[in-house]
């Protein structure tokens, strides 16, 4: 399936950064000059068309909003470059996020607030996650090792969270992750397998503050850095003690991988706060100036 997306991809815009913006918070192009219905701006470290800029969820600036539109101009753009057969001029639109994701903790849901909008028949919004092993270089060896797929099919006008749960399908060395959404799936992907018999020129999908969720349950801990954490169980607070000033930050983690709290380091003795976390095992992770794990610690929190 990547490889389809990719090659399409080569042949409408180019390449793709990697850094994150899963909130929509960063900065926004236009993508397409000419357009004729609506100014179409791309999100910063996404592809993408008939994206729109969206006030977010939780008072946020701003989502990604997908709108399927009757475009002629953008539908004549899309069939010459990136050889897409488009259902009259009604484009869909679609989002396609990569991050490569080494070193963490392999991903088991993708989390997210959403809206969706059908018209007519023109119901499955879809969002599809998929976790790579990108082997050598290039894409043409890539292993697919885990996947998930949501489907929106009846009207959402309100925000709310949603969860897609990743399957595991091979195993490997998790180090990309990608997110492709669509308002209306349909043709402008070959061999896509999901899609709506109609797409309907107003059908939206909208998208805001994803969060990658990932299973720290088999992390091991590193006993090769001189760091103590007591009390271990804590109940309001636990007292860190590090051999140097090497760590800049701590982060307590729970075991899906999601980050609690973090905080920085000033000293060689450092107290965290854990009265507000629920009693369980936790991991405290310390990293660097250059943001790599030098030490993952277990804690448990018990009330």
């Amino acid at each position: 399936m990547r490889k389809i997306y990719l090659s399409m991809i080569a042949l409408a815009c180019g390449t793709i950064s990697m850094a994150q913006n899963l909130d929509f918070e960063a900065g926004w192009t236009p993508f397409f000059q000419g357009q004729t219905v609506a100014t179409y701006m791309t999100p910063d470290d996404w592809f993408g068309f008939m994206q729109q800029e969206q006030p977010g969820a939780n008072s946020t600036a701003n989502a990604m909003r997908l709108e399927t539109e009757n475009d002629a101009a953008l539908s004549t753009f899309l069939a010459a470059q990136a050889q897409i057969t488009v259902t009259g001029n009604n484009v869909a639109g679609f989002g396609l996020y990569e991050q490569g994701i080494g070193g963490a903790a392999f991903p088991v849901s993708v989390d997210f607030y959403y809206q969706f909008s059908p018209v007519g028949n023109d119901t499955l919004g879809t969002v599809l996650v998929e976790v790579y092993d990108t082997m050598a270089a290039g894409n043409t060896d890539d292993v697919l090792l885990a996947q998930g797929i949501g489907f929106y099919t009846t009207s959402q006008t309100t925000w709310m969270t949603t969860s897609i749960p990743l399957t595991v399908i091979a195993t490997g060395t998790h180090n990309l992750l990608t997110i492709s959404a669509y308002s209306s799936p349909k043709d402008f992907v070959s061999g896509f397998p999901f899609a709506v018999p109609d797409p309907q020129d107003g059908t939206y999908l909208l998208m805001d503050e994803i969060t990658l969720v990932g299973n720290m349950a088999s992390v091991e801990e590193n006993d090769d850095y001189a760091v103590n954490a007591y009390p271990n169980p804590a109940s309001d607070n636990f007292r860190i003690e590090l051999p140097d000033m090497s760590a800049r930050t701590i982060s307590v983690i729970n075991m899906t991988g999601q980050v609690m709290k973090t905080i920085p380091v000033n000293n060689l003795n450092v107290t965290v706060n854990v009265a507000d976390l629920e009693s369980g095992v936790y991991f405290y992770q310390l990293k660097g100036d250059d943001g790599a794990t030098i030490a993952t610690k277990k804690i448990i929190v018990k009330k």
